[in-house]
């Protein structure tokens, strides 16, 4: 039992390490932008479009999975015309790559059970 348990402890850090995060939001969402438009209230809907390309892409930028971009062409249509990626926290903006952060997942989950093993030893010979 005792040398099971720190294998135990090691599987469930690797499976906690492995697991991808779910989000509970959608896809990208819609930005539109109407560059001959003078309103003042301005949300990125279809009844209130944005007036320049910079407010669109600031707004879609913010949301959590991005946002198409809409401009109103010379007939009145909607047309999709870029797709904005999210920016994520950071200096850069890059997110840390998965192969780095389940490396330091995994050194961090040795280095524990390694220290759980040393005091292990530590308190058997102060009781002796």
């Amino acid at each position: 039992m005792k040398r099971i348990f720190p294998l135990l402890v090691l599987l469930t850090a690797i499976f906690m390490a492995s697991v991808h995060p779910v989000f509970a939001q959608g896809g990208p969402v819609d930005v539109y932008v109407d560059p001959a438009r003078s309103g003042a209230n301005e949300d990125g809907t279809q009844t209130n479009p944005y007036n320049s390309d910079k407010e669109g892409k600031a707004y879609a930028q913010s949301l959590p999975n991005g946002g198409w971009l809409y401009h109103k062409d010379a007939s009145g249509k909607w047309v999709k015309t870029t797709y904005v990626p999210p920016v994520k926290s950071g200096q850069t903006g890059d997110p840390i790559p998965n192969v780095v952060l389940y490396a330091l997942l995994g050194i961090l989950a040795l280095v524990l059970v390694i220290a759980g093993q040393y005091f292990l030893r530590r308190s058997r010979q102060v009781q002796a």
